[in-house]
């Protein structure tokens, strides 16, 4: 379907209640035209759902102002190492996404990684459960990134880890960001867990 899409055209992909996708490679899904928008409908259970396979399957982003609506992200496989890639790309776009753990054994270790240089990225109304005492960053920052938001998100981690880890965590600098409204569980039970690890510059 992205391949029948037009770049830039405003093209959307409606995704029927219970359909299931698989992904077991790398670049599995590549979301390469510009300006499309993929949307899942359903609600509940009933959303179209998608399953990493694979260590090393994963969902890229390496073409500018693409967005997912509505859809359940499902690692199914021990140690996924990134669910969504997204390269240094303009308006990658999440809302009212579902993304966890199958289980304690299959799991990513980060959800959303956002490499440096990626611009305009907004992560809006979605839930990140770990199950795992794997699980490293759900959102990722690989580097310096601008005009980010990160709003109004449930990011719970399930299992007790063994050392502090940033549920939101950056390499670098954001600027021009917005982090609100987040709902952040640890099951660390130290003060001043670093559940947020961001340095956040507003400019």
């Amino acid at each position: 379907a992205i391949g029948r899409c037009t770049a830039s055209n405003g093209d959307q992909i409606h995704v029927k209640p219970g359909h299931v996708e698989d992904i077991s490679a790398a670049s599995g899904i590549d979301f390469d035209v510009a300006g499309i928008t993929v949307i899942g409908h359903g609600h509940g259970t009933t959303r179209p759902r998608i399953d990493w396979e694979a260590a090393e399957a994963t969902l890229v982003v390496d073409a500018a102002n693409t967005r997912l609506v509505n859809l359940h992200l499902v690692a199914s496989f021990a140690s996924v190492a990134e669910m969504i890639n997204v390269g240094a790309v303009e308006g990658f776009e999440m809302y009212d996404c579902l993304i966890e753990d199958e289980s304690a054994t299959a799991e990513f270790l980060e959800a959303v990684s956002i490499a440096d240089a990626a611009t305009g990225v907004k992560i809006h109304g979605c839930t990140f459960i770990g199950r795992s005492t794997d699980n490293n960053a759900f959102i990722q920052f690989e580097g310096t990134c601008d005009d980010v938001e990160i709003v109004g998100n449930n990011l719970i981690a399930t299992a007790v880890q063994t050392a502090t880890v940033a549920l939101i965590d950056s390499a670098s600098e954001r600027t021009a960001a917005v982090i609100a409204h987040n709902n952040l569980v640890s099951q660390r039970s130290e003060e001043h867990t670093s559940e947020l690890q961001s340095h956040v510059r507003i400019s």
